[in-house]
């Protein structure tokens, strides 16, 4: 856990190699008690944005859910960087 506090967001990111044709969207994480404020996620194919959104899930701890602005249509093959 990292607890830098709300003056010094971070933003995580991984790959991800998709195998299947469908759609992403949106992204679950889980939130902790100490997370708090608002959360952005990006999703990115090679160096371009594809996807975004920025919310303000309900406080607290628990898994919560943020739809992508346009979902993320993908095929076999397919890299992506999800960030949140």
């Amino acid at each position: 856990t990292i607890n830098l506090g709300p003056n010094y967001p971070i933003e995580t990111a991984h790959r991800i190699t998709i195998n299947c044709t469908g759609t992403i969207t949106g992204l679950w994480w889980y939130r902790t008690t100490n997370d708090t404020g608002t959360i952005t996620i990006t999703a990115w194919r090679n160096t371009t944005t594809i996807a975004t959104n920025t919310g303000n899930p309900t406080p607290g701890p628990g898994w919560r859910y943020l739809p992508f602005t346009t979902p993320i249509t993908t095929n076999p093959g397919d890299q992506l960087t999800i960030g949140i």
